[in-house]
């Protein structure tokens, strides 16, 4: 049986597929939950996956009344977060030997890499950063790799901050990554 936040996380998180979730109570007044999951893969879950959760936790056809893990009078609306697409673009510099071509795929990995730690403390914080230098770091790090100039993050020159509680629960997750070479 589920009750306060600690509950509700605790068994949603315990479900095969799913890393963490949010939980909002009183969300939409006295009695309402909002659960928003995570993936075990930091992906926005399937409709197929909001449903089970959905049904496991308080059935839509019988909110409010028990038959579910809820509590009787817990209204449990269980939803999938919105994406919130981190679009990066970059002028990267290699080392004599290294390219753009040969190199692309690694920086791309790193720079997801560095959002899976932003996107692990999205259930956990009101307020999340995705961190100009730190994306620049991930560039950094890419074997090969001289110098980063110019990143934006969204067309922005400015780091950009997200907040998982706002009405559609923006999660972040790499979009587009458009790189070019300084010769």
């Amino acid at each position: 049986m589920v009750g306060n936040i600690a509950d509700y996380r605790q068994y949603v998180e315990g479900l095969d597929g799913i890393r963490t979730c949010l939980v909002i109570p009183v969300w939409n007044g006295g009695g309402t939950v909002k659960i928003v999951p995570i993936t075990s893969s930091f992906e926005i879950p399937l409709p197929a996956k909001i449903q089970e959760i959905q049904t496991a936790l308080d059935p839509t056809q019988n909110n409010g009344e028990g038959l579910g893990i809820a509590p009787i009078g817990h209204v449990v609306t269980v939803v999938a977060p919105e994406k919130f697409e981190v679009n990066i673009k970059a002028k990267v510099k290699f080392k004599e030997g290294f390219s753009l071509s040969g190199q692309e795929s690694a920086i791309k990995q790193s720079l997801k890499d560095y959002l899976q730690e932003v996107q692990g403390d999205w259930a956990t914080e009101d307020e999340l950063t995705v961190y100009i230098a730190r994306c620049s770091a991930a560039i950094l790090t890419v074997n090969g790799v001289e110098n980063v100039e110019d990143l934006t993050i969204n067309d922005n020159t400015e780091n950009v901050t997200i907040k998982p509680k706002e009405n559609n629960n923006p999660y972040p997750v790499l979009g587009e990554v458009t790189l070019s070479e300084i010769n």
